[in-house]
């Protein structure tokens, strides 16, 4: 008997682990398979991390896992082996207003397309194609979403099959063709969760495999089926969907949108229910789905309903040995790739490759940086053609290297914009912009403007780069312009209004400077005719040619050009009005304009500052430096003083009160600057008679540009008040 025990004793310890496994098989075996579903619900979706972090506090096994839109998200963030403490900082820090605009910082766009934002107020773009107005499938491409889960699935991208992730796992989304619910469950896992949470209208949809992709959350919010199809014997479900409001509540489109929403999503909630073994329900109170800067608030709420539940939770927890076991097999992180062989680019049609390339810095032979890569994207898209720009990680005959994804604007080649200018002194024109980008291999662009209204005009620019860096460019120009000018008397009183009707023609070479700005330099030839509107009939007329140089310095740095909170701004305009080429009156002017801001959270300050002169010359009344008007020594008329030169000062301070949701605009802002400046007949003048100005402004950062009411007042009592669409604070 001694002798059979001490047999049995030395097999065990010599051929232990061939003797354990199957025993640890059976244990395994023997405990019920743990399956997680995690519903859709927006902001709402961050109380799964408190969730999780409680189970694996309790030490509550996850053999399986699945979710639908902001559920997959964490669902599937976890399962690749994520703990809930890294993706709350991964996920819970993200400025996600910012995420939902698809643009990169304004910073980082090219300056055409930072000047298309101040010129054209409208924040909206069409597309012509050859059957009419092409739009865009959603209001967003979710280009910066899909970068940050482009970023966080890094490690897990070499997985191709979603159950060999650490967790088996699943993802919903719905076929827009069919109507039918989709499995995400394997592919660039990355791209599956930007699919499931793909709101329809509000992003456009995912193409997967030949199947047009939105969000799951219309055809199965919760997939407590799939996740016990997995083999899941119990299944925890968290449900954070939204409840049908009452009918008090439904009190605007918006509201009533969202009902037609959340009718969709609950009702397919509400038939899975019963199938769950554990439901967690977050009683979440007044915070809604689109509450993502209360990240924090939801994972509390989260881990207090998951501990309201101990008991029933608790009754899976493992041993300390067996969890670790449990950990040792499923939070395992697969290892990103270090190096890389090849960069290629894929998917663009009308953007030549070579511009493309021109705009990356990642190389063959670099270690692989997400970071840079990001920022090497975010230049890409800069040069504004298209929807989205992502990249993957590829093998191909033992190398592996980036794969750069584009997709172009289905609605381009030939884009529109739109804009509106509306002022209180009777001022109302409206911008018609038609531009054909991509003309030519190195990106030539064909830029038209058709005014009407008060300002009647039309503007054309041919733009070509010389190079596919694009950073020397050829620009010839064509304009026509009918607008009015008031005249005021020595006492501020206005006398009349000149009709002035300018022709002329230019063209310019230039040097873009990167994404901070561009100078130019050019000639100019053209005539100005100044007719009396409105007035005393012997006022002095003009009609007769213009001819000369001209040059512009711009740096624009500013994060945004209607409501700027942060960065700079130089502009600097000359112009050499010669005989020589064709001009009646000789002259020069210069002129500056400079600008500083800075923000701390929803407070922001600037300084800006004005100068121009004549440089001793005498400039032609049609031409003179005008000052008066908001942002322009508010208190005064438009225009109302004119002169040989200008200066002007301004201190202000801005408050963000609220936050406009993101279809209808940014932010809501009350305002207060004080202003010194003056025009003055000879250089010799300047900084005397001072005038002093005090403005309040609210302001709206709206979808057609910025609007503001303003109320100014000057040191010796004159006042105006102001209603401004569309004009940016210059």
């Amino acid at each position: 008997m001694k002798i059979q025990r001490a047999i049995l004793i030395l097999l065990l310890v010599s051929g232990g682990f061939a003797v354990s496994e199957p025993v640890m098989a059976q244990e395994a075996a023997e405990r019920p398979k743990i399956g997680l579903t995690l519903s859709g619900g927006g902001a709402k979706g961050f109380a799964h991390l408190g969730v999780l972090k409680v189970l694996e506090e309790y030490r509550v096994p996850i053999d399986y896992i699945t979710g639908t839109s902001m559920g997959s998200i964490m669902a599937g963030l976890y399962a690749s082996g994520m703990t809930p403490e890294e993706i709350q900082v991964k996920m819970g820090d993200v400025d996600w207003i910012s995420l939902f605009r698809d643009q990169p910082p304004r910073e980082e766009l090219d300056y055409r397309r930072k000047e298309e934002e101040t010129r054209y107020s409208w924040n909206l773009e069409f597309g012509v194609k050859k059957d009419g107005i092409a739009l865009r499938g959603g209001v967003l491409a979710g280009q910066k979403i899909g970068l940050l889960l482009r970023e966080n699935t890094l490690h897990a991208s070499a997985i191709d099959d979603f159950d060999d992730l650490p967790i088996p796992f699943k993802a919903i989304a719905a076929d827009l063709e069919t109507g039918q619910s989709y499995v995400l469950e394997r592919g660039d896992l990355a791209r599956a969760l930007r699919a499931s949470m793909s709101i329809p209208v509000f992003f456009t949809p995912v193409e997967i495999d030949g199947r047009l992709l939105v969000d799951g959350g219309i055809t199965e919010n919760m997939p407590v089926d799939l996740t016990r199809s997995m083999g899941s014997d119990v299944v925890i479900g968290v449900d954070v969907s939204e409840p049908l409001k009452s009918r008090e509540e439904i009190t605007s489109l918006f509201s009533v949108v969202g009902q037609l929403t959340g009718m969709l999503s609950r009702l397919n909630v509400e038939e899975q229910l019963p199938r769950v073994d554990i439901l967690l329900d977050p009683e979440l109170g007044g915070l809604t789905g689109t509450d993502y800067q209360a990240a924090a608030e939801f994972v509390a709420i989260g881990e207090a309903t998951a501990r309201a539940q101990a008991a029933e939770l608790q009754k899976y927890s493992l041993s300390e040995a067996e969890y670790a076991e449990y950990r040792a097999r499923y939070r395992y992180k697969p290892s990103p790739p270090t190096r890389i062989d090849f960069v290629d680019v894929e998917g663009n049609d009308f953007v030549d490759t070579r511009v493309i390339r021109s705009r990356i810095q990642t190389q063959p032979g670099d270690s692989l940086d997400p970071t840079a890569l990001q920022s090497d994207l975010a230049s890409v898209y800069g040069i504004g053609d298209f929807e989205l720009i992502d990249w993957v990680v590829e093998e191909r005959n033992g190398e592996q290297g980036v794969v750069i994804k584009a997709k172009e604007k289905p609605w381009g080649p030939t884009y529109v914009h739109f804009g509106t200018l509306l002022d209180t002194n009777g001022e109302f024109t409206s911008i018609v912009n038609v531009t054909r980008s991509q003309l030519n291999s190195r990106g030539a662009e064909w830029r038209n403007d058709l005014q009407f209204g008060s300002t009647i005009g039309f503007d054309t620019e041919f733009y070509q780069p010389v190079e596919y860096r694009r950073h020397y460019f050829v620009a010839p120009r064509l304009f026509y312009r009918d607008s009015g000018q008031d005249l005021f008397d020595a006492d501020n009183n206005r006398v009349a209004e000149y009709e002035i009707n300018q022709r002329q023609a230019e063209l310019a070479v230039g040097r873009r400077l990167g994404q901070y700005g561009e100078f130019r330099i050019g000639m100019y030839y053209g005539n100005i005719e100044a007719v009396v509107g409105t007035g005393a009939a012997d006022l002095p007329e003009f009609d007769g040619s213009t001819g000369g140089f001209q040059s512009r310095l711009v740096v624009d740095r500013m994060d945004s050009g209607t409501f700027p909170r942060q960065g700079y701004i130089v502009d600097l305009r000359a112009l050499l009005s010669r005989k020589g080429v064709g001009a009646e009156d000789g002259y020069n002017k210069l002129d500056l304009f400079a600008g500083k801001f800075w923000k701390r959270d929803r407070h922001s300050w600037w300084a800006g500052l004005r100068a121009g002169t004549s440089l001793g010359s005498s400039i032609p009344a049609y031409d003179e430096f005008l000052l008066g008007g908001l942002f322009s020594l508010s208190g005064l008329e438009d225009g109302e003083l004119r002169g040989q030169y200008v200066g002007t000062g301004r201190v202000g301070y801005a408050y963000q009160f609220a936050q406009l949701p993101p279809l209808l605009g940014k932010g809501l802002y009350v305002a207060g600057f004080m202003e010194a400046g003056n025009v003055w007949q000879e250089g010799n003048d300047i900084l005397e008679d001072l005038i002093y100005t005090w403005t309040a402004v609210l302001g709206a950062d709206t979808l057609f540009g910025a609007l503001y009411l303003g109320y100014g007042v000057t040191d010796d009592g004159a006042d105006e008040f102001y209603l401004s669409l569309g004009r940016p604070p210059r």
